[in-house]
């Protein structure tokens, strides 16, 4: 898959469809590569006239990480927002829908159907914000605007999120905890195979496992959402 320099960064991206159709731009959720993005899904979508591009944010897969940055504790951070301390890293989901827009730039998309899941939901609400006139139509997919208001998230999704990755020495431990994550997190009604699940988990470890990145986006997600009382 192609790399390109957008907005001061590496962004690892792919890119398929007729270039002169409808560009339809899939953000992906937090610590989780591109390639989460079904490929049936993404043809299906090239079938139908859509250019369809997907990338790796920052700070994970193929995509530049922040490695001078120090490493941040997901348990930490959230001690620091209940003391109403302010969550300073080193970037937020704003400099994150920057790199969205820097690829569509570096693409030559003027407007696109932005698709955003999770993490990604949440960028592409600041892209429609911020960036209006890059936006045919956004789609936010089990995400949230960072309204304070809305229901949290179940206990044991939340659990899971905030777990400790495995340091990627061991693959089958590392495959064995991506699997338990989107157990908690996926839905209920339409649960994936074994098989399915432990071979596209086993995808995104062999591509790049990099869960030093995971506690930097959620910092930045921190950083976006929820202000500091003091």
């Amino acid at each position: 898959m192609p790399v390109i320099s957008a907005n001061g960064i590496d962004i690892a991206y792919d890119d398929r469809g007729n270039r002169d159709d409808p560009a339809i731009l899939l953000i992906m959720g937090l610590a989780t590569q591109m390639i989460a993005w079904p490929e049936l899904l993404c043809d299906g979508l090239a079938a139908r006239g859509f250019r369809v591009v997907r990338f790796d944010n920052r700070d994970v897969g193929l995509s530049t990480k922040f490695e001078a940055a120090p490493p941040i504790d997901l348990g930490a951070i959230l001690q620091q927002v209940m003391a109403g301390e302010k969550i300073n890293p080193p970037y937020d989901l704003a400099d994150m829908a920057a790199d969205t827009v820097g690829l569509m730039d570096r693409l030559e998309i003027d407007k696109a159907h932005v698709v955003g899941a999770s993490m990604g939901g949440m960028i592409a609400q600041i892209v429609a914000a911020k960036y209006p006139n890059r936006v045919r139509s956004l789609v936010s997919i089990m995400s949230s605007s960072g309204d304070p208001g809305l229901p949290p998230a179940k206990p044991e999704a939340m659990n899971a999120i905030m777990q400790a990755r495995p340091d990627g020495s061991d693959r089958e431990l590392a495959i064995q905890h991506g699997m338990r994550v989107y157990r908690a997190i996926g839905s209920p009604g339409f649960s994936t195979p074994d098989d399915e699940l432990r071979a596209k988990v086993g995808a995104a470890f062999d591509r790049s496992y990099y869960p030093t990145g995971t506690g930097r986006q959620f910092a930045a997600i921190v950083a976006t959402y929820v202000p500091a009382s003091a």
